[in-house]
This record gives structure tokens, sequence and C-alpha cells, in this order.
């Protein structure tokens, strides 16, 4: 996925934010449980003091087993 940062980089805008949400093909799965897609993320681009700076964050949802029942379960996670 490729983002037009443009506007920020060479324009008077001082923050941008990019909701995103990532299928398999643009965020693929290496992790030995397996990721419910899509995944949100969130981008935040912004300016201070002469510099550029960004801010990640988002969640996904992971399926895994109960390490006491062995059951399949879902669990919510965050990220940043």
């Amino acid at each position: 996925m490729r983002l037009n940062v443009y506007e920020f980089m060479y324009g008077d805008t001082k923050e941008v934010l990019y909701e995103l949400s990532l299928n398999e093909a643009e965020l693929p799965n290496v992790y030995d449980y397996p990721i419910v897609y899509p995944v949100d993320v969130n981008v935040v681009l912004f300016k201070a003091d002469g510099a550029h700076y960004f801010s990640i964050e988002g969640n996904y949802i992971y399926k895994a087993e109960c390490d006491r029942c062995l059951e399949s379960i879902s669990r919510k996670t965050a990220f940043k």
C-alpha cells in the first residue's frame, strides 16, 4: 500500500490522519496464530519544530487455543 504524502511534505498541512483497513495481501500473517482480517491501522503524520513525525497505532484480532481448556478463542490486541 502506498500513501500520497506530497501535500503533507510540501504543503501547509500540519497534520494528516490515514485510517486504513489492511487485508492479507497488504499485511501477510507471519505469526503462529491466524489473524482475522482486516487489520485496522491509524497513521498520523505531523509537523513540529521544522521536523516531520509519524505515529502508528491500531488493533487486530487473532485466533488461538485457550491454555487451560484448549477451546478456540479470539483475542483483540492493540499495538503502537
